[in-house]
């Protein structure tokens, strides 16, 4: 009796296949393989900015996938070789059964993950450790913008500088290298608030405002507004996506010196709020902007702000500006006017969050690490003093022993 075969076949079919798991992440992937796959692309995907799509292999595209005049999602397209082509969407479960269907309806035949594995590795070269981890890290990104940037690294970002490094090792110094390494480790920071998401504390006096900001920004009530001080006992979260970024706001209960030994729940809120302060990404410290400072009540707060980049939000410019802003202080990174309640200004706070973090003007070609793995060894070659061992050190990052 003959033993059935449970390898994954190849076919001359073209396949398309949802590689996220479903549920989790902010971003799902959709692989397109096979003959017709780039004649499908060019059907369905608009570039921004450009008319026509025409890839290359390591080519990555923001634009849309359309059905006719319906634009279903912003998506990035990447080709990871010859007829091979992974489309990263937003993780909505609609939106993805619309592109499946999409595809199927012109010739793209739904496939399982090992299927579809067999297809991609049948059809392109044996790909390095980074263009591993870069497939790998692309289901866990946040934001498109975080997609690119990852799928960037295995061509045009750390893949090609490393490659670099070793076409050149006899004429670059240890010094050369150890110089663009510690920029790339200084630029990782920042893509990683693009990649996985940051976290922002909105903090400040008691009743100043920062449940209703925390209510605009999320576009929901989730935190209980009143106007008496301390409303706020723990900490509430929400979330907000803006230009390149999506934020994890949390509310914490206001600061106050006072309550911290009043009972037993303010004391523990006041713990926890210093906690959330000590491991964010970014403070948003509300003010009550329709009230005059009193910089004795700011104290006890600004030492918790100390080595943060706290951004000072004057709030309720809806009741009039009566603080005088020149008189704060405090130190902070910018500061900004706003009403909370009624949404101005709410833009140019956005604005300030991203120029602060340092995500507006960042490039999504810029080298950056993706894994541990990467940034550990990135760390070695920085201490390294020997070109014989920074070459062994580059080596490595590039090796593939570990995936196959």
């Amino acid at each position: 009796m003959g033993t059935a075969n449970h390898e994954p076949q190849t076919t001359n079919k073209t396949l398309a296949c949802v590689t996220t798991a479903k549920g989790t992440g902010a971003i799902s992937s959709i692989q397109l393989a096979g003959p017709s796959a780039g004649a499908i692309i060019r059907k369905v995907f608009t570039p921004t900015g450009r008319r026509e799509v025409d890839f290359d292999i390591g080519d990555i595209s923001i634009g849309h996938i359309i059905d006719g005049p319906q634009v279903i999602d912003q998506v990035v397209v990447g080709c990871e070789g010859p007829d091979n082509f992974a489309i990263n969407c937003h993780c909505n479960p609609i939106i993805v059964e619309m592109i499946m269907k999409l595809l199927k309806r012109y010739g793209a035949q739904p496939a399982g993950t090992p299927q579809m594995l067999a297809q991609q590795l049948a059809s392109v070269d044996k790909p390095n450790a980074i263009a591993v981890e870069a497939r790998l890290a692309q289901l866990e990104a946040v934001t498109l913008e975080g997609v690119k940037i990852i799928a960037n690294q295995a061509r045009a970002g750390l893949g090609k500088i490393a490659g670099q490094w070793l076409e050149n090792i006899n004429s670059l110094t240890v010094q050369d290298i150890r110089l663009q390494c510690k920029r790339i480790i200084t630029d990782t920071k920042t893509a990683n608030l693009i990649i996985n998401g940051c976290k922002v504390v909105i903090a400040g006096p008691p009743n100043s405002g920062k449940s209703t900001l925390l209510n605009c920004l999320s576009g929901r009530d989730k935190a209980i507004v009143a106007d008496t001080a301390g409303t706020t006992r723990d900490w509430v979260t929400g979330k907000c996506r803006t230009d390149r970024l999506l934020m994890e706001l949390i509310d914490t209960a206001g600061l106050d010196e006072n309550l911290r030994g009043t009972t037993k729940i303010n004391e523990e809120a006041q713990k926890r709020a210093v906690k959330l302060l000590a491991n964010c990404d970014l403070v948003l410290f509300v003010l009550d902007g329709s009230r005059k400072i009193v910089n004795e009540e700011l104290k006890f707060k600004s030492g918790l702000l100390k080595g943060k980049r706290v951004l000072v939000v004057w709030n309720k410019l809806d009741l009039g500006q009566k603080a005088d802003q020149s008189q704060l202080n405090l130190n902070f990174t910018a500061s900004v006017s706003i009403s909370a309640k009624s949404g101005y200004g709410i833009e140019l706070l956005l604005k300030r969050i991203r120029e602060i973090l340092g995500v507006k003007d960042f490039s999504l070609n810029t080298p950056v690490c993706i894994s541990q793995r990467q940034l550990e060894l990135l760390t070695l070659i920085c201490r390294t003093r020997t070109k014989t061992r920074a070459k062994e050190l580059i080596t490595e990052l590039l090796s593939d022993k570990n995936y196959i």
